[in-house]
């Protein structure tokens, strides 16, 4: 896993340079967010670029912390 900071994300950022992440979780296209839980359990997948909102209720459903920097941005609409 590559260090979070350096890509600007605050979640853990897994480089799959062999494929072999892709086939565990049939991934089918880029880009794809797999939430597991602390048992190994898959919570969710998402294909595509996931809401904020619905990628932060995968994290508390799977039991991982967040701190208030995780939080998104309030959504500006016109």
């Amino acid at each position: 896993m590559r260090d979070r900071e350096a890509w600007g994300v605050g979640l853990p950022v897994l480089m799959d340079s062999k494929g072999a992440v892709k086939r565990r979780f049939s991934v089918v296209g880029l880009p794809t967010s797999v939430v597991i839980d602390r048992a190994g359990n898959v919570e969710q997948v998402f294909f595509g670029v996931p809401d904020a909102k619905e990628m932060l209720r995968a994290l508390r459903s799977a039991g991982l912390e967040l701190d208030a920097s995780s939080e998104p941005a309030p959504s500006r609409q016109p």
